[in-house]
């Protein structure tokens, strides 16, 4: 009986430990006022950006399972929290409504301060056809942005093969 209880308690612990899963926190809690998740269609993301009086936009994609979207966006977050003044972020998601929740509380945990713009009906490859068409969608993934002028014309854009630092290079490059 003893050995059955520790079990039980063994896996509780483990499944606590171990699970992808962040803890819920109330949503009324003060310390969450910064986190913005929007859910919307394309059609709508693509009058925000292309409505944006900024001169520079950038459009970033990201996934918080991606290993190359985990090392670039701390950066990102730190530039936009430096520079939001210069330039408008939007952030792309793609999570289905039964993972916002998740997400919502992975980016409280991390602390970042950016809008994030779900929109999870559509496939990578559709998003960067009606949001940028002359982007090279060939050599792009998550944690790849495009960077548009204020006439929505593409400036520059990044790649999987480019390391967080050169990433970081591109997006510096057109804030200065």
């Amino acid at each position: 009986m003893i050995v059955k209880k520790l079990y039980i308690l063994f896996i509780f612990i483990s499944s606590a430990l171990f699970s992808q899963e962040y803890i819920s926190v109330d949503k009324t809690d003060n310390n969450r006022e910064h986190i913005k998740l929007v859910n919307m269609n394309i059609n709508e993301l693509k009058d925000s950006i292309f409505n944006s009086s900024k001169n520079i936009k950038v459009i970033y994609f990201f996934n918080n399972y991606c290993s190359q979207s985990l090392k670039f966006t701390p950066y990102l977050n730190e530039i936009y929290l430096k520079n939001k003044d210069k330039f408008d972020l939007f952030v792309i998601s793609r999570k289905k409504p039964k993972k916002i929740e998740q997400l919502y509380n992975y980016l409280f945990y991390e602390g970042y301060y950016f809008p994030v713009f779900n929109v999870s009906k559509e496939s990578f490859k559709s998003i960067t056809n009606i949001l940028c068409s002359d982007c090279n969608q060939k050599i792009m993934g998550y944690s790849d942005f495009f960077i548009l002028d204020n006439n929505n014309i593409l400036l520059s854009q990044s790649n999987y093969n480019l390391s967080t630092t050169e990433k970081i290079r591109v997006l510096k490059n057109y804030l200065n």
